[in-house]
């Protein structure tokens, strides 16, 4: 265990130690510690999960930090890299009693993120065709041996007809069954390489209106309404949707025989 104290870059207004660790991959591992918080300084995957003292896991990633209730404290923390099981964790936690505060600012004089320097930023367009007395949906799916998490800033969304209801925006676990892959906005190869996303577009349709009920422990995101037919639709989120490895984030018609084409802008960290 590595521990140090609060500097000009991180102020703390309480003690903390940090703690690196590397979990195998698909493995879970135990750490023995005192705090009412962690924070994650460094990791080298896009993201995991930890439980504070065996409760709920909850997902981590660089810069996150994650609390015990009010007034509380932990005496451990389960660090869980079970949804990356070809990807060992290698991460720095930050552990204490109070606060840690990152405090750092970098002015490089480029609005880019680094995500989009690093050719990690996307958008694509993937149609569920219109078929007789099927109902079309159409998403992005982030596979679990990725290593990625997807953050999802902006959807598009198109229908040939009206919807009576809206359209639904919701979590699914099972990828559609036509995939197509995609190409980063800075340019590179389609098919593989640098440019190559981590992640997939697909489509399908289904004789079942609603079939991710049916299929996945999805919770409902939203439904649009969507009253104008052929009309395009932009959503964007106050918070991003997150797409961890082995889920994705789909769109569903609630009318048959509709085309559906989805439009979505995304990152990859």
């Amino acid at each position: 265990m590595n521990s140090s104290p609060s500097s000009n870059a991180i102020g703390s207004a309480g003690t903390y130690a940090t703690i690196s660790r590397t979990v195998a991959a698909g493995a879970v591992t135990i750490i023995d510690a005192t705090g009412n918080y962690v924070a994650c300084l460094a990791s080298s995957l896009g993201s995991f999960l930890v439980a504070l003292d065996g409760q709920g896991a909850a997902f981590m990633a660089l810069g996150i930090k994650v609390r015990a209730p009010l007034g509380q404290v932990f005496k451990n923390i389960v660090v869980d890299n079970s949804g990356n099981p070809s990807s060992p964790l290698t991460v720095t936690l930050a552990i204490g009693l109070g606060d840690v505060l990152d405090n750092r600012t970098t002015a490089t004089g480029d609005p880019l993120d680094s995500a989009a320097l690093n050719g990690k930023t996307f958008q694509a367009r993937i149609n569920s065709g219109a078929v007789a007395a099927q109902f079309g949906a159409a998403g992005l799916f982030n596979p679990a041996a990725s290593g990625v998490t997807g953050i999802v800033r902006r959807l598009k969304f198109q229908e040939t007809g009206a919807e009576a209801v809206g359209i639904i925006i919701a979590r699914s676990t099972t990828q559609f069954a036509t995939a197509q892959s995609v190409q980063n906005k800075k340019g590179g190869s389609g098919t593989g390489g640098a440019g190559q996303s981590a992640m997939v577009l697909a489509a399908e349709t289904s004789a079942t209106a609603q079939h991710f009920i049916n299929a996945d422990p999805a919770p409902f995101y939203d439904i649009v309404p969507y009253t104008v037919a052929g009309a395009q639709v932009t959503i964007e989120p106050k918070g991003p949707y997150i797409i961890p490895a082995g889920f994705g984030l789909g769109v569903w018609a609630q009318t048959a025989n509709q085309s559906l084409t989805l439009i979505p802008e995304w990152e990859e960290r």
